[in-house]
Formats: structure tokens, C-alpha cells, sequence
């Protein structure tokens, strides 16, 4: 079976509903080895009990951190929305960024992404760094980013993490994210699909999503770096209107 098929097939045969606790749930394809079903489960669990902390913006975080020569960046600066290779990340990223707010779920599709997004910033919780991975359902259009773009707004860091998935819309959608970083000034690009096309080994078997914990790792790595270099890019930008 080709690396297409094997990838189609668990976006195209549906998902059944997996109850995790009473804080969230999640949609599990049921061609998903149980292993990855697991890493995914936790993950989700991970990220709700962060939810369920205190997840108010952290007001002047990265202002402040910006008067140093190096920006240092919080968990709790970073608000994460994504899909299933998010989630099935979330437990790294956890690691790389304690306190982090992550909200990724199996399935999701960038208008979703945007409605949470919205919500966030209407309730003031959306912090000064957003990172958003939402690629791999369905892709991600040039209406859609200029749509993030303005919930999230010019003054916070944004991270667009592009996607690897063997479907018609990837490069569309890598190319709109590239776009975006080199448009926007606050926002970097996370190069997933680079950072694993030469390592899918790290993936399952659908490779798609990174396996745990070597390559969620490289992951959660790719996502800090792509932080932190957005973040010092903004120290030295001056004030944004």
C-alpha cells in the first residue's frame, strides 16, 4: 500500500467518538493503531488539564521580556491551536513549554481552528505568542490565514507550522503559510514538512503523525526554535500598531 493510501484512509473512513473524562473528547479514526490512539488519548488528557488552569493572557509577558538582550519565552505566553499531529505532539510540547495552552484535536479543520481562535481572543485569553498547526484536514487557504491573521492581530508572535500530508491540497497550503511569513512581520513559518521528510521513520505507520516520544521530540523542538526565533525577531521590531 502506498504512503497515499495508507494516509487516506483514516481521513476518509470517519471517526468514532472516544470520551476523555469529563473535561473533553476527541474523534479517533478507527483504522488507527492502538498505540497511536493511546498517544493521542494522552495528549488530549494533557491538554485539558492545562485548559483547566488558569488560561487568561498573561498581560506584558513578552513586552517585558523584550527589554532583555535575549527574549525568554513562557508556556504560559503560548497559546497552540491544531489537528491530530498537534495533539499527537501535545505531550512534548507540554515538556518543551510547561504551562502551555494547547487546543488540538483529531479531524479538525482550519475553519474550526479559526472559530476557537475567535472565541479566545473575544474571552481575552489569547496570549502574546500564537502558534497554529491545521493543515492536514482539508488544508489551509490564503482567505483563511488573512482571516488569522486578523483575530490574532499585529501585536502578538505568530507561528504557522505547515503540514506533511501525501494529499492534492499540501503544497496549496505549505505555499499560503510561506506566503504569510514572508508578508507578515510578526509571524515565522515552522517547517514541518521539511523538518521530516527525511526522517519519516519518527512517524506511524500512516506517516503522518510523529510516534512518541522520538518523533514528537523533533516536533516540540521545531515548534520551540520557530518561538523563539519569533520572538527575538519582535524585540528588535520596535513597537507594532
Amino acid at each position: 500500500m502506498s504512503r497515499t493510501q495508507r494516509a487516506i484512509r483514516p481521513l476518509i473512513l470517519g471517526a468514532i467518538v472516544v470520551a476523555i473524562g469529563t473535561a473533553c473528547s476527541m474523534l479517533s479514526p478507527p483504522t488507527a493503531p492502538k498505540g497511536l490512539q493511546q498517544q493521542i488519548s494522552q495528549g488530549a488528557k494533557a491538554d485539558a488539564k492545562g485548559r483547566s488552569q488558569d488560561a487568561r493572557a498573561p498581560a506584558g509577558a513578552i513586552t517585558a521580556n523584550r527589554a532583555k538582550a535575549t527574549p525568554v519565552v513562557s508556556g504560559k505566553d503560548i497559546t497552540a491551536i491544531g489537528d491530530s499531529v498537534m495533539l499527537a505532539s501535545s505531550m512534548s510540547l507540554q515538556q518543551a513549554f510547561p504551562g502551555i495552552y494547547v487546543d488540538a484535536a483529531v479531524s479538525r479543520h482550519a475553519f474550526v481552528g479559526l472559530d476557537i481562535l475567535r472565541r479566545l481572543a473575544a474571552s481575552g485569553q489569547l496570549r502574546p505568542v500564537v502558534v497554529v498547526a491545521l493543515g492536514t484536514n482539508g488544508g489551509v487557504t490564503t482567505d483563511q490565514v488573512h482571516q488569522l491573521m486578523g483575530i490574532v492581530g499585529p501585536k502578538r508572535e505568530v507561528v504557522l507550522v505547515n503540514t506533511f500530508v501525501p494529499l492534492s491540497y499540501e503544497q496549496s497550503t505549505n505555499s499560503a503559510l510561506a506566503a504569510a511569513a514572508r508578508a507578515y512581520p510578526n509571524v515565522v513559518l515552522a517547517n514541518w514538512n521539511k523538518t521530516i521528510s527525511d526522517r519519516t521513520s519518527l512517524l506511524w505507520p500512516d506517516e503522518i503523525h510523529p510516534h512518541y516520544p522520538a518523533g514528537t521530540r523533533v516536533y516540540a523542538a521545531m515548534v520551540k526554535a520557530a518561538v523563539e526565533q519569533a520572538v527575538a525577531a519582535g524585540s528588535t521590531a520596535g513597537p507594532r500598531r
